[in-house]
């Protein structure tokens, strides 16, 4: 199954998971309920800024739901380790900008280093 193709049924199984109708997702997202049949289907893809919304409205994360990986982060009932998911294969947005590899990285050590200095002072 390639990429579009588990988009379309991520995106199916997830509304389906939250007992929605494509009509009530794209009410509470903002979009057309045409635009999720269409998807669903696989007869056209979101935007970015279209699968930002739905990462938001579906709590998952960009790179499973679009099929990049099979490692699902459900952000609406998981906790998740900020630092195992910055040092992942996930792509993580800053205002719209997928951070690189490297700048993951320096944030990862940052956050380390000031959660460890901050214990220490306890």
């Amino acid at each position: 199954m390639d990429a579009k193709d588990k988009f379309r049924h991520r995106l199916r199984q997830r509304r389906k998971e939250f007992n929605l109708t494509q009509a009530e997702l794209a009410e509470s997202a903002g979009l057309s309920a045409q635009m999720i049949s269409n998807w669903e289907r696989g007869y056209t893809q979101p935007n970015k800024d279209e699968i930002m919304i739905l990462v938001w409205q579906l709590g998952l994360g960009a790179d499973y739901l679009l099929g990049v990986t099979d490692k699902a982060y459900d952000l609406n009932r998981a906790n998740i380790d900020l630092i195992e998911l910055l040092n992942s294969e996930h792509r993580i947005f800053f205002r719209s900008h997928a951070l690189s590899v490297q700048q993951k990285q320096f944030i990862s050590d940052l956050l380390t280093l000031t959660l460890n200095q901050l214990t220490e002072d306890r």
